[in-house]
């Protein structure tokens, strides 16, 4: 991706969106040598990208595409200490001015689903031809001694159960 008329990346993109709104091409990354997020427009989705002026706030990582629900609201999902994802509605989003309204959990750790007891980081939410929704998360569990690595790591399969998964 070409970006034009902005500084470099101070680290690496992490937890890129891609989004067309509005007929406009938006990149969106957390630079984590900055810790901040960047923000690129560009009018075709081979660029060339420029800078943002929104782009180089404080942020925390996204944690899946945008979405639009039911009302037109556009929301944008990031994830909090690798364990909470949050819903931001998107208040004005256009080549000129980005600006994020107050946001809210959607996710968290879920002691009763031994998948997900450490925390959940990713969200991407579909809407099917009926209407209803389909969303696709990630989760992780507490494995401090890495019991479930080296297990993987040993290619066999005497690896010890997690917590409630029958395994």
């Amino acid at each position: 991706v070409e970006i034009v008329g902005g500084q470099a990346l101070a680290g690496r993109a992490v937890d890129t969106v891609l989004h067309v709104h509005a007929g406009t091409w938006f990149l969106l990354l957390l630079d984590d040598g900055l810790q901040k997020e960047r923000v690129f427009w560009a009018e075709s989705l081979l660029g060339p990208f420029h800078e943002h002026p929104a782009s180089k706030r404080s942020s925390v990582p996204h944690a899946g595409r945008l979405l639009t629900d039911d009302d037109g609201t556009l929301y944008a999902f990031h994830q909090h200490a690798g364990t909470h994802v949050h819903a931001v509605p998107v208040i004005s989003l256009s080549q000129s001015e980005f600006l994020y309204g107050r946001g809210f959990e959607i996710l968290g750790p879920r002691a009763d689903m031994s998948w997900a007891a450490a925390g959940m980081r990713t969200f991407n939410a579909q809407r099917l031809r009926d209407g209803s929704w389909v969303a696709v998360t990630d989760g992780w569990w507490r494995d401090d001694g890495l019991q479930r690595y080296h297990c993987l790591e040993a290619e066999n399969d005497t690896c010890p159960a997690l917590p409630g998964d029958g395994s």
